[in-house]
Order: C-alpha cells, then structure tokens, then sequence
C-alpha cells in the first residue's frame, strides 16, 4: 500500500513539473522548485527514463549538423511530453531561443511526420480559413480549412500531420481556433461547416511574445518557453564551424574558436550599452550570424582557390566584361604556420564590420586594440599609424590590413567607385548577397542606402544578376507585396519559381520598416518577407498550393524608427546582415561634389574664375545644409521639414545648370548657387522667421566662402590701408556680400524663358531680369497661348505668383525632376503649374475623375502617361490634386515612381512590355542601343524618368498633409516643395484693380484698400478665434476673389441701377416740361369755349335727370331677372338629382350582369357537354334552360336546348345579347319560370354547376329588366323637364 501511494506522489509530482515546468523563465523555475518541495517535503522521485528519447534527439542533432546543447535537448523532451497530453502547443520565447530548432530535431525525430507550415499574418483571414466568393458566391477552403480535412491528399502514407502557425498571435485570427484547440477538437468555419480534427493531428504555434493573445487560448494550449540567453550564441558557432571546409585543419578550427570567445562577448556587451548608437537594435544573433558569414565567404574563397591568392589579372579588363567572381587566379598551397596569421587577420575584419559596423556613430578603435592586442598569442598585429579601424580591408593578395580601401585591389567584385563610404559597404553588401546573404542597410534618409543597391545591382546586371525593387510604405499589403515579389520569376518546375534559368536574383525590398503595424503591432508584408526567408517561398492562396522560389536573395534599406517608420520585428531582423551606413563626412561630401562639380566645369569651356570658384561653391553649400538640417527641425505644423543629402544634391545638380556664356564671373555663380539653395531650401519654409533665418545663413556664407579679409581702418594707418587694399585687390580680385534684407527683399531669380521663341533644349540658364518685367514677359506669353484656348481665365501677375511660375518652370526643365505645391485652396496651385509646365514645353495630363473612378483606371491613366513619356518622348507633368486621390491606394504607386522611378514592371504585362519594345526600337536603334529586350526596355525606361514630372498639388489643411509625409515619404523626399501663402497685400490690391479694370469700374484708391483692410482683419478674427476656440477656418484667395466678384457684380447692378433711375428721372422733367406747355394751351382754349360749356352743362343735368328715372326702372326689371334664374336654378339642380338618381339606380345592376358574364365566360365546350348527355336532365337544368331559350327567343324545350348548346357561338350569343332589345313579353315569360323557389343559382349548383352560370345570367338579366323599367320613366321625365327648363332658360335670354 505504501508503494502505490508513493507510486502516486511520484506520478503527480512528474505531472505537475511536466505541465508547468516548460512554460517558466529561467528566473522562475526556482521559485516553482521551492514551491513544490514545500507541498511535497522530503519527497524526491527518481528521474524520467527518457534514455531513448535523447538518444533519438542527439541522432537528429547530429544528422542536421548541430551542437548538441544541454538546455536543447531539455526543451525537445518537453516539447515530446507536451504533444503527448495536448494538441495544441505553443513554443514561445524571443528570436535566438532555438524554437525552430527543437521543433525541426522532433520531426526528424518522428518518422512519416508531414508539416504543413504557414505564417497566418500574411495572408487575409478569409484566405486563412475560407470565403465566400462574391461571384459565384460558392465557399472556397482556406488554408487551414484545407490542412484540416481529412482527404487523401492529406492523409497518405504520414502518420502524424503537423499544422505549424509560424507568426504573431493575436484575437485577430486565433479566436476562430479556440474550438479546434479544446476537447472538441472541431474547426468551426464561416459557412456553418465544421470539420474534425484527425486524432494524428497535432497545431503548434511558434510565437515571441502572447502580449496579443487573450487567456481563452492560451488556456487550451501547452506552454514550452524557449529562451534565447540560456542558449547564447556558443551554439551556433560551434555548428558553424562544424560546416567549415574540410580543407580547414583541425587547428584553424580551434583558433577560430578561440577568437570567438575572446572578442564576441565584450562585442555584444558594448552593443548592449550603446543601443542608441544603432539605428535598428540588431538581435546579438544577427551580429554573430554575420560575422560567421563573412568569415566564411572570405574563407570559402580562399578555399576555392587553394589558399593564399595571387591575382594574375589580365591587361585590359573593363567593367563590363569583368566577371563578378574572378577566376583568374593563380593558387599556392596553404602554408600551416601561416594559417594563424591569416585567420587572424579575416577575424579582425569580420569582427570590425559585424559588430561595429551596426553603430551609427563610435569610437570603436580602442575596443578592437584592447581585445586582440592584449593577447599576441592569437595572431593579429595591428599597422602603426592613427587610421581608423574601419580604414584596414583584407587584402587578399598579401592577407593582410590594407590601410585604404580601393576598388582597384577589390577585383573579384564589381564596386562603385564614389566615395571611400560606398566602396566600403558596396563590397560588404556584394560579398554577402552574391553567396545568397540577406542585407540590411540602415541610416539616415538621403546617405545613399538605395543608391548604393542600385548602382551595385547596375554593375552585375551585364552578368547572371539581375534585381527587382520593391518599394514598401505605409498601405502595402502582402498581397501586393508577393506579386511585386514574383514579376521577374518564371516557372522552373511545378512546385517551384525562380529567376531564369542561368541567372540570380535580388530582390530589393526599399523602405523595409514602412509598412504601418496593425492594431496588434504586427507588420504582415514583414511577416511575408520572414516566411520566404525561412521557408523559401510562399504560398498560392488560390490552389492552396507551395510555390518554392529558388536563387533569390533579399536585401533591404531602413532607415531609422520614427516619422512613420516602424520597429521591425527581431524574428526577421535575425536574418539579415546588418550594417549602419553614417552620415557622410563634411570631407566626403566635398569630395564628391567637388569631383562632380569640378568634372562638369572642365567639360565645359567655363572662365578660369569660375573654375576656381568650384570648392567655394561645394562648401557653402555643406555650411547651408548644415545649419538648415539643425536650426529647422520638424514639427506637427511642419512636418515636411526634414532635410537629407538629396537636398544638397539638388543644388548642385541646379548648379550644373550653368552655361558657360551666362555664368563668367565668380559673382554670377555665387549668385546662381544662392538661387539654387533658396529653391531647395526656402521654398518649402512656411512662415517669415523661417526665411528670415535661412536668408541670414545664406547671407552668412556667402560672405565666408566668397569673401575677403575685412579692413580695419581703425587700427591701421593710411598707408597700411592701402597696402592691404593692393594685395587684397591682387590675391582675393572681389569679394561678395549680400545682405540677408537684400536676399529676401530682391531675390536673385534664374530662369530660361527670357526667349520663349527658342526651343526647350536650347535655352540658357540666365539671371532673370526684376519682376515688373517678368510680369510683363509673363502677360505676353500667357496671351499668345490663351488666344490658342476657347476659354481661359485672366490671371494676374503680381509678384508672389511670379515666383511660383519660375519655381515651377525651373523643376519642369530638369530631367526626372518633380513638384509638391502645398498651400491651401485656391492660391492658384495649379493654374501656375500649368503655365509653367507650358512655358518649360511640357504638356499637363490631369486625371480624368469619373463616378466609381478605381485604381485600375488610375494604372490605365498612369500607362498612358508612361506611353507619352517613353514612346512619344514627350516632356509631361502629370498633375494630381488632393480631388483627384479618391484612394489612399493611389499614392502608393506615386511613392514607388518617385523612390525608384519605376513602375511599368508592376503596370504593363508581357504583351504590353512586348508592344513597347516594337514601338522604341527604331529610336532606341538609332541612339545606338543594342537589339535585346532588355536593352529596349531600359531605354523605354530612361526616356519615362526623364521625361516625366510628377506634381501634387496638396492643401496642408487637416491631418491629410501630414499623414502622408509620414505615410509616404517620398513626396517630401524626392520632390522640390514649393510652399504657397496666403496672397501679400500687394497680390490682393493687383486682383482687385485687374478685377475693377476689367469691369469697366473706376473706383478710387482708397475703395480697393478697404477691400484688402476687410480681408486682413477678418483674417486677424480669425486667427483670434483659432487661439481661443482652438479651431481652424480659412479664408482663401478663392474667398477672397469670391468677396471682389461679388463687390464688382453689385457695384456694377447699383451702377446700371442708377443710370436706369438717372435716365427716368430726365425722361419724367421732359414730359414734365411738356405737359406744362400742354396745360397753358389748354388752358387758353378754355377760356374761350366758357359759353358753351355752360350751355352742356345744362343739357348734362336734364340729361341726369332722365338717367335716374330710367336707372330706377331697370334695377325693377333686374329684380324679376334674378328671381326668375334663381328658380330656374333650382330647377335644374332638381332635374340634375333626378336623373343621376336614375343613372346610379341602372348602374347598380351592371355589376351582377358582368358578374354573370365572367362565369359564362369561364365555360368552355366540356361543360356544355356535360349537360347535353342529359336525356331526361333534372328539372332545376331544364328550367335554367327553357329560361335561356326565353331570353334568346327560341321555343323553350329541351330537344331545342341541346340544339342551342351544340351550336359553336351559344355562349358568344349568351354573352353578345342586346339585353336593351329583349322586349317585356319575354321578361314576362321568363319571370314565370324563375317564379320557382329553388330557382336560385346555389340550388342550381347542387345540380350542375355549369347551369349556375346560366342561372346567374338569366336572373341577372331580370333583375336589369325589372330597374330598366322602373328606371325609364324616370328618364323620360327627366328628358321633359331638360326640354321645359331649356325653353325657359332661351326664354330668359
């Protein structure tokens, strides 16, 4: 008795540690330990024989070529207890813990173990469990539907069938499982269907974190913790170094090993602290995963070539035919002494660039000399000098620490030969990504992460390279994610695509961390990116099949968190290499621009001045950068403030506009730059302490960069004045300076379209001349083309719009240049876009918005464009306004084409992309482009980036603004923003005039100031109300405008109002005139006809007299009158009642009679069969009968009544009888008959009931006899009376 019970204690002690022991951290085990031997004191049963279960393990460890690590091993076994008791089980923990691992060792454990694994955040939860399609409206299985049924396919020859859900777990999709995780073990889907889950069938969850997860699943599911501290990196490397050539000695092995444990701990530890140095904080995984891949390239190259490599490159190689691995090589053997020193030497790199190479900015020498120069039994010795470490690379051909990196000793990877920077992290990113590496570059927007990829990718593509851009931001979805993923892939077999066959490819993934995170703080395409990586391909959603993608290779840009950009999940971050592109250094943006500048200055045959002026320019600008980037930092109110090195490109590349007869003095281009910079810079500022505070900067420069030293005359004597003055004069020629008040107050403008009769390509670049000449120039060439239009509004030129046209006119005439117009409605936004794109000889394309306007129209529209642009080579701005953005939708191929400059690969498809390339070949031919697809593609393509102009016109009013430079950042990085205002009071008094002029109104000075005073003091009241009310109102250029319509439209009614008043006025003292003129003839002539007017007037009263009697007699005879109609009145309406009386009374009985007629109607000849049969028929039928040949006044017999009914037209006759011709004999006779009781349709019925319809008839025909006769008589008096009352009333008259 004593053993069972101990047996027990044992069993549920091991229950006990078995169900809760799994799911604890570190930390937490001793605590539940402690706790059970205080509800078990003294007790401690004898250890699980779990002998051949590990054994197993190790097996599966070593066939997959992994460490065996104790803690491992720990959590397979309980991962094995924990799918014994559940069918749900989650292995939970943070990327590194090993949980992939544990789960791959229990499958290769397991025999005929099928694993259907899926990441259910990529996908759509319909696709994940099953829709209704819309139109067929027929269900269609998602994925987990389709792993969940029992058929066939699925069964097979496994025994086990494992369901792996390899993603964030969150309420979105998991609670539709909670009835397939409990005792149920039922999945339970949209349509009603549930389907059990086979007894084999086991869900495994592999999870982070379960932050997102509710309790009701976490209650159903098995817990197994895996923690990646407790694992630490030792395993990986020694796994790693297992995979190691076998050519390396045992030796080399142990050495690695033991630079490993020297360096990599501090490594990660200085990470640790320093985590706002990094960009993105990168997994310790990460850091040593790309460490061991450096290393192993490196020594898999040296492998490859036998050991020390020796370069025997030919004479004459160029960029084009050189190979991305050379093989032109000549190889010694691996001396074993060396060994040491060479593996040294690799790990001193692998480690500078792994680990120091994710710090944004650090001082990482001295912990590199502190861990390897502390012990010089390792190996490595450092050169003497002061260079940085990140200046030494492994120079193959000695194996030793270069001290400059130089792409012309690189030479089995193509570089870019730009900066020391791109050479640098162009070799780390080809030597990764060429051995199939993913690749993260992070840093700041604008240090050329892209264009690093790009130029790279340009380099290969003459090989077996060849990349895809896929451009993320905020609204990407998966499903755009995996079609832009697979455009360049073809079919390599059914169950798998690929690049064709012969070539590799990179996918390119820009703006990695773009993508916004849903409510649950997942990103799904970064979990699609995370699955291809770690099962190599996706899933086809439709056929519920695996498409494997094979020789593709991810890199990537970010740049760091904020501003819209996301945090990106450690378990994808874990896969890539990471490295931090910095900032450039102030000497390497000099010389970069320096080169460029300089180049384009030697090209062109430039002054020597100018030529000189080349540095003074470069540093200026850079000074300019500088203080814009710290003194104008982003805001709510102004978060399109972000300044970036594209920036300072563009203005040098508006400095490369110069042409060498304008620009001829080192004034003219310092002027040129200032105008450059104030496009870049000043134009995007909103308000006048911005401005002012720029003008002040560039004043400022342009003192200290093109100055000379300043005379003091009040220390110096005369003669020391004027010596200072020669040699200034001889040294320093001039000096410029320019006040920040003269910047702003008369800004230096440069244009081409002072002679808008030269064509496009030939017009120079000039200083423009003031703006009451532009105004005028402006006017000229706005009434040349608006007499070409049928209707085209005035504009007026005042100065502010001025600007806006040049600024607008000075990006259209710059290849692949584009515009952002921010300003609120109605500052004239798009009315100068389009004279300016006329003026630059672009033609506008506006969309054309339609009800249910979609984004498939919007691609058609986008296609034409690109046609005109590529095809029709045609400089075009496609203009967009904040109307024309029906969906968010179509801003994502705005940011696709602005960050990359491309989009036809995702809008035309093979057929179109085919038609393309007949369409350009002949121009393509002609600019001596070779005759390959590909070749014509990339030249259609070259033709859209320059040709075409993107412009939005956006208002900043609302949340909509900001949220798209969050969103989309590419419309404030790689578009020139012009900012508009609120019109000056200058732009209002020019509107007014024009408007006043125009209407032929002439009005005083003082009447348009008021205007303008009304509208700047509501404005004042506004902005008030903002302050207190805390909310905005607007008051536009189109209210305003409105306000001036209207004050003209009133003064001009009132005006016309008066001249109509004015003219009646003298019409009314004409006639006036007239009439008194009139009465003193008149008057005249009266006195003269007095006599006789007293002579009428006598008659006129006898006259009167007589009247009166005979008024008297007359109103006596109206008297009669008026009696005599109102008694004809009253007779009539009596007659009236009479004879409607007798119409209603007819009338009643219609209804029966028609009632009668639909049943004889419903007879047929059957019927009348029925009753002919009859040869002694019942008496109420031969009744009916005798009555029927009554009324159709035939001998009433039954002989001569089957005669009736066997006549064709007996019903016809029934129906069709003049019931107003029957005479009353007739009636008479048939009155006799229905005398009889039962002579009444239900007794009839009872009989037959075909004779009730007849019976029906008859009766009914009766009864319309017996009212017409009471009826007629009442008619005839009636008629009488109307011939009575019509003679009275003729007698009346």
């Amino acid at each position: 008795m004593q053993e069972i019970l101990q047996q027990d204690r044992n069993i549920l002690i091991h229950s006990l540690r078995n169900a809760n022991l799994p799911r604890f951290l570190a930390e937490d085990a001793p605590l539940f330990n402690n706790i059970m031997s205080d509800l078990f004191p003294g007790i401690s049963p004898p250890k699980m024989d779990n002998s051949a279960l590990e054994v197993a393990i190790e097996q599966a460890t070593t066939e997959l070529g992994l460490e065996l690590w104790t803690d491992q091993l720990q959590k397979a076994v309980q991962l094995k207890e924990q799918l014994a008791v559940r069918h749900g089980v989650m292995l939970v923990g943070p990327s590194g813990g090993g949980k992939t691992t544990v789960r791959t060792k229990s499958t290769r454990r397991r025999k005929y173990v099928e694993s259907f694994s899926i990441n259910p955040k990529c996908v759509s939860l319909g696709e994940l469990y099953g829709y209704t399609d819309p139109n067929t409206l027929e269900w269609v299985d998602g994925m987990l539907a389709y792993a969940s049924r029992d058929t066939p396919a699925n069964s097979g020859e496994f025994e086990w069938r494992w369901v792996v859900l390899d993603g964030p777990v969150d309420t979105a999709w998991v609670e539709n499982l909670n009835t397939t995780l409990d005792d149920t073990k039922t999945l339970c889907l949209a349509n009603g269907e549930r389907i059990n889950m086979p007894d084999n069938m086991r869900i495994m969850f592999e999870v982070d974190t379960l932050t997102q997860a509710s309790p009701a699943t976490i209650s159903r599911c098995a817990m197994v913790y895996m923690d990646p501290v407790k694992l630490g990196w030792k395993p990986y490397v020694k796994s790693w170094i297992k995979r190691l050539p076998k050519d390396l000695p045992q030796s080399g092995r142990d050495h690695l090993w033991d630079l490993f444990e020297l360096s990599i701990e501090t490594g990660l530890q200085l990470l640790e602290k320093r985590l706002k140095l990094q960009h993105i904080p990168v997994p310790q995984l990460s850091v040593v995963q790309t460490l061991c891949r450096i290393l192993q390239v490196l020594i898999g190259f040296m492998n490859k070539n036998g050991g020390e490599v020796n370069y025997n490159r030919p004479a004459e190689v160029t960029s084009e035919s050189r190979p991305i691995l050379s093989t032109g090589v000549e190889t010694k053997m691996l001396y074993p002494d060396r060994l040491t020193f060479i593996l040294g030497r690799l790990f001193v790199f692998a480690f500078t660039w792994s680990v120091g190479g994710v710090l944004n900015s650090y001082d990482f020498d001295q912990l590199v000399h502190d861990i390897f120069e502390k012990d010089t039994g390792i190996g490595v010795t450092f050169p003497s000098g002061s260079r940085s470490i990140f200046s030494y690379f492994v120079d193959l051909q000695v194996v030793g620490l270069e001290f400059e990196w130089n792409s012309s000793k690189i030479t089995y990877i193509h570089l870019p030969k730009y900066t020391l920077c791109s050479i640098r992290y162009s070799f780390l990113s080809a030597l990764l990504l060429l051995n199939k590496f993913p690749v993260l570059l992070t840093g700041d927007s604008g240090v050329g992460k892209t264009a690093l990829i790009q130029v790279l990718a340009t380099k290969a593509q003459s090989g077996d390279l060849v990349i895809n851009t896929i451009q993320f931001s905020a609204l990407t979805q998966p499903s755009q994610c995996q079609v832009s993923f697979k455009i360049f892939l073809v079919k390599r077999s059914r169950d798998s695509v690929g690049p064709p066959r012969g070539k590799k490819c990179i996918a390119f993934v820009n703006d990695l961390n773009m993508p916004s995170s849903d409510k649950h703080g997942s990103q799904p395409p970064l979990e699609l990116l995370r699955q291809f990586i770690d099962l190599g391909g996706f899933y086809d959603v439709k056929k519920l099949t695996w498409k494997g993608v094979v020789d593709v290779t991810l890199a990537a840009t970010a740049a760091p968190p904020g501003g819209g950009r996301e945090f990106i999940s450690s378990r994808l971050l874990k896969h890539f290499s990471v490295f931090a592109m910095p900032q450039p250094s102030t000497k390497s943006l000099q010389h970069i621009y320096k080169v460029q500048l300089g180049h384009f200055f030697e090209n062109r045959d430039f002054m020597p001045e100018v030529k000189e002026s080349c540095p003074q320019v470069v540093n200026a600008g850079i000074a300019v950068y500088y203080k814009m980037c710290n003194a104008m930092l982003p805001t709510p109110d102004k978060s399109h403030y972000t300044f970036n090195l594209r920036d300072l490109s563009d203005v040098i590349k508006g400095v490369l506009q110069a042409d060498e007869s304008v620009i001829v003095s080192r004034e003219t281009i310092a002027h040129l730059f200032a105008h450059e910079a104030t496009r870049v810079f000043h134009d995007r500022l909103t308000d006048a302490t911005d401005r002012s505070t720029f003008h002040q900067f560039l004043s400022d420069d342009l003192h200290n960069y093109f100055k000379v030293p300043r005379v003091c005359h009040t220390t110096r004597t005369t003669e020391q004045i004027k010596t200072l003055k020669k040699y200034v004069a001889v040294h320093f020629k001039r000096f410029i300076t320019i006040p920040a008040e003269t910047l702003q107050n008369a800004p230096i403008i440069f244009g081409d379209f002072l002679d808008m009769n030269a064509p496009s390509a030939s017009r120079m670049y000039r200083q423009l001349p003031s703006h009451n000449m532009l105004s005028t120039l402006l006017e000229e060439y706005y009434m040349r083309i608006s007499s070409s239009l049928s209707s085209s509004p005035p504009l007026i030129f005042f100065e502010a719009a001025i600007d806006h046209v040049v600024r607008a006119a000075r990006v259209f005439r710059q290849p692949g240049a584009h515009l952002l117009l921010v300003g609120i409605d109605g500052t004239g936004k798009v009315t100068t876009c389009k004279l300016a794109a006329r003026i630059a000889g672009c033609q506008v394309y506006s969309l054309s918005i339609v009800r249910g306007y979609s984004l498939v129209d919007f691609r058609d529209e986008l296609k034409k464009v690109f046609r005109i642009c590529g095809v029709s080579n045609k400089p075009t701005v496609l203009l967009l306004t904040d109307a024309d953005l029906v969906s968010e939708a179509f801003l994502e191929d705005i940011n696709c084409i602005l960050n990359t400059g491309r989009e036809d690969a995702e809008l035309f498809d093979q057929d179109e992309l085919d038609g393309i390339v007949m369409e350009v070949k002949q121009d393509a031919i002609a600019h001596d482009v070779p005759d390959s697809r590909a070749a014509m593609l990339k030249f259609f393509q070259s033709r859209v980036s320059r040709n075409l102009h993107i412009t939005l016109a956006t208002s900043p009013a609302g949340g909509n603004f900001r949220r798209r430079c969050r969103t989309h950042p590419a419309l404030v990085n790689c578009c020139t923003i012009d900012w508009y205002d609120r019109w000056p009071e200058e732009a209002l008094m020019s509107v007014a005039c024009a408007y006043f002029t125009r209407e032929n109104i002439d009005v005083q000075t003082q009447i348009t100031s008021s205007s303008v005073d009304a509208t700047n003091d509501e404005s004042a009241q506004i902005e008030s109300s903002r302050e207190e009310m805390r909310r905005r109102y607007y008051i536009t250029p189109t209210t305003y405008l409105e306000f001036v319509q209207l004050f003209t439209k009133m003064l001009s009614k009132n005006k016309q109002n008066f001249h109509r008043n004015l003219g009646r006025l003298h019409t009314g003292l004409r006639k006036l005139a007239e009439a008194k003129s009139m009465v003193s003839t008149m008057r005249e002539e009266l006195i003269g006809l007095g006599p006789k007017i007293e002579v009428k007037a006598q008659d006129t009263e006898r006259l009167m007299a007589q009247l009166k009697k005979d008024t008297q007699a007359v109103n006596e005879v109206r008297e009669l009158v008026r009696n005599e109609e109102q008694t004809m009145r009253n007779e009539t309406q009596m007659v009236q009642d009479f004879a409607q009386q007798a119409t209603l009374d007819l009338q009643a009985v219609l209804p029966a009679l028609q009632e009668a007629v639909q049943a004889l109607d419903s007879l047929d000849k059957s019927d009348l069969a029925v009753i002919r049969v009859y040869i002694y028929p019942p008496l109420l039928v031969v009744k009916v009968m005798n009555a029927v040949c009554v009324l159709l006044q035939v001998k009433p017999d039954w002989p001569q009544a089957k005669q009736l009914m066997a006549d064709p037209q007996f019903l016809k006759k029934m129906v069709q009888l003049d019931r107003d011709a029957i005479p009353d004999r007739v009636f008479a006779k048939v009155r006799r008959i229905t005398r009889d009781p039962d002579f009444t349709p239900e007794q009839v019925e009872k009989v037959s009931s075909a004779c009730t319809s007849m019976c029906m008839w008859v009766l009914a025909l009766q009864h319309y006899n017996d009212v017409k006769r009471m009826v007629e008589p009442k008619q005839r008096r009636v008629q009488e009376a109307r011939e009575a009352l019509q003679v009275a009333q003729d007698n009346l008259k």
